[in-house]
């Protein structure tokens, strides 16, 4: 199995964990290429993401909040790195605005011998 065979099935593995929990699960890709098309056409070949974020390396805004950001979790800058969160979005009611009450980092995986051995458990 290849590096995006593992993290494809990582992500369908987390999917599934997900569903029978009856949790929405969203898949989050972020590139650090420079170069946005770069980073487009690779995530593109990684898998179908729900969100991504792409270009200016090390200092892009996902990059930023989850590897140097505040966050009580150690994330180490190394690739790939796969991370689970929670959170929680509020409304003041049916016709309110939507905005994120809590985001919380409860998984890490850093590198491909941690998603190999998460895909083994």
């Amino acid at each position: 199995m290849d590096r995006h065979d593992t993290i494809r099935a990582f992500i369908d593995q987390k999917r599934l964990e997900a569903e029978e929990q009856n949790r929405l699960f969203i898949v989050r890709g972020v590139s650090l290429d420079w170069d946005v098309e770069e980073g487009f056409s690779y995530l593109q070949s990684i898998a179908d993401f729900d969100e991504i974020s792409v270009g200016l390396n090390w200092i892009n805004r996902e990059a930023l909040r989850l590897i140097w950001g505040d966050n009580d979790t150690a994330i180490q800058p190394r690739i790939p790195v796969l991370v689970i969160q929670e959170r929680d979005i509020v409304s003041d009611g049916p016709q309110g605005p939507l905005r994120l009450d809590r985001e919380d980092i409860v998984e890490v995986y850093q590198g491909l011998d941690e998603i190999e051995a998460a895909l083994d458990e």
